[in-house]
């Protein structure tokens, strides 16, 4: 994985060893990096890997998933992540100081989205969108009708919509104040 200077148009930081050598699983492409929201780390997946984003030294690497992550969301106060894989047909959310999972979520593989408080995470399964409480993975609420598997879902900014992309259409859906 590379970080690339805009203005000269050539690599900068060179982020290597992103599956260990001696790790028995297949060396899967990188499909999804996540900048954290003070910019100081970068996370990616194929496997779950946390990065210092100046220095490209490994901060975090995460063991559990056998297939490719293929979502990330950092939470808005950079303390969790929250990943999707195919093998799990679950999101998972990551504490970043100990590097412990502390929820599963049952769905996936999905894309993934924190809400911009913090409390609440969207994520898109067996055609519905899942609003859950980020703290106790209880489902808050759940929109019907998104027709088939999404490839991208986004809070607006005052986290009062939620946007999904299925296909060839972008689906926004209200979010009740009481969430």
């Amino acid at each position: 994985m590379q970080l690339w200077n805009v203005l000269s148009g050539k690599p900068f930081l060179t982020y290597s060893g992103h599956l260990p050598n001696h790790d028995p699983r297949p060396p899967w492409p990188i499909t999804v990096v996540a900048w954290s929201p003070d910019g100081q780390r970068i996370a990616s997946g194929s496997w779950l890997h946390i990065w210092d984003a100046t220095t490209a030294a490994t901060l975090l690497s995460y063991p559990g998933y056998q297939t490719p992550v293929n979502a990330l969301a950092w939470s808005p106060d950079g303390m969790r992540i929250a990943s999707s894989s195919y093998e799990d047909e679950a999101v998972r959310v990551w504490d970043m100081t100990r590097g412990e999972t502390l929820l599963t979520y049952p769905g996936g593989p999905s894309p993934v989205a924190w809400a911009p408080d913090g409390r609440r995470i969207a994520s898109i399964s067996d055609e519905s969108v899942h609003i859950w409480d980020a703290t106790t993975g209880e489902t808050l609420l759940a929109y019907s009708g998104h027709p088939s598997q999404s490839m991208a879902l986004e809070w607006s900014p005052d986290g009062r919509r939620i946007a999904s992309v299925s296909e060839r259409t972008v689906y926004v859906w209200d979010v009740p104040k009481y969430l």
